[in-house]
């Protein structure tokens, strides 16, 4: 009987040392996973900043910059976390496409480029869920355009300077994101934020490598303005503009 009991614990001791075995390794695991995910975080918004704040070069120097009539100005206006162009109507509203975007009786449009699921499901950042947020970032969505009409000139908007050409190319980047059917725009129904505001399919996948502000960026670098080398965020390509209206309000003064 005592050998019966001694073996008895001892395979109960066994037994507890292989599940705290189990439960160690697993919680380990989990704290690895964990101070990785961490990492990784870190690293994306380090490398977002430092390569938001590297400058590209545009395309143009400044002194031929004197010889070149930049006398239209578009905005850009972020909601703390995404970045939107705002364009004059008057500037848009003999073009084939972008034309059908105007509200009448407004005088400026907004518009942007961003996730599907998270434009129709997040029109508050309260309503903001973590499925939402981690779908967005780590999963390639639909996009949307979201098109918002304004009356007048905000304060918050900060200007662009654009020749007659880069006027033309900025549309043409912007028209070729929507999804165009029979030279119109297609428009999600029965959804607005504001109850004038309108959301269009749009082409393009939303990651975690190329977001809403990447967007506009990209729009940006495309018509040889200077902006962030690349940016996830919205700061560094919002302080970019700054300069560059800065610049040229100098350049405008020598002329």
């Amino acid at each position: 009987m005592y050998t019966e009991s001694m073996n008895s614990e001892t395979t109960d001791r066994e037994t507890i040392h292989k599940e705290r075995s189990f439960i160690k390794k697993v919680f380990l695991s989990f704290l690895s996973g964990l101070l990785l995910f961490i990492g990784l975080v870190v690293l994306y918004i380090a490398l977002g900043f430092t390569l938001g704040n590297l400058r590209t070069q545009g395309k143009e120097s400044l002194p031929s910059r004197l010889e070149v009539n930049k006398d239209h100005i578009i905005y850009l206006e972020t909601n703390g976390v995404h970045v939107d162009f705002i364009i004059p109507n008057e500037y848009i509203l003999d073009d084939p496409f972008l034309s059908h975007l105007i509200q009448p009786g407004y005088n400026f449009t907004a518009i942007g480029w961003g996730d599907k699921a998270f434009y129709l499901e997040t029109p508050q950042w309260e309503d903001l869920t973590a499925k939402n947020f981690f779908r967005a970032l780590f999963w390639k969505s639909d996009s949307l355009m979201h098109v918002s009409p304004y009356y007048q000139e905000q304060d918050r908007w900060i200007p662009v300077h654009l020749n007659n050409k880069e006027v033309q190319d900025l549309n043409q980047f912007i028209t070729q994101s929507f999804v165009i059917n029979e030279n119109t725009p297609e428009v999600i129904p029965d959804f607005s934020y504001y109850g004038d505001d309108r959301f269009y399919n749009a082409h393009g996948s939303y990651t975690l490598f190329y977001t809403c502000n990447n967007w506009v960026n990209e729009g940006l670098s495309e018509i040889g303005e200077s902006t962030s080398l690349w940016s996830p965020f919205d700061k560094p390509i919002l302080e970019h503009a700054r300069r560059n209206h800065e610049t040229n309000t100098e350049l405008e003064g020598e002329k």
